[in-house]
């Protein structure tokens, strides 16, 4: 006799994100994570998986480091056209 087995799948644990749309980013976003993949609508709070969540997170964390380690070596050529006697 057959039996009959079913299995539950646990629902995923979510988290409310909000992408800004400014500039020339106006366009959802693409989100893969471990093959699945997602697009996150900007401009407005959307319930994501966590996963999806943390990788916008650590985009945005190295949006923000990229940024610093930008305007750091920007302040450094400005302060070494000083020294030369440029000015800027």
């Amino acid at each position: 006799m057959a039996e009959n087995k079913t299995q539950t799948v646990p629902k995923e644990e979510t988290e409310l994100v909000h992408l800004e749309r400014y500039g020339a980013n106006h366009e959802d976003l693409f989100v893969c994570v471990n093959g699945k993949a997602y697009i996150v609508k900007r401009g407005v709070d959307v319930r994501v998986p966590k996963a999806v969540a943390e990788v916008i997170r650590h985009s945005r964390d190295e949006m923000e480091n990229a940024l610093a380690r930008q305007d750091a070596k920007q302040q450094e050529f400005v302060d070494a056209s000083r020294a030369q006697g440029l000015s800027v």
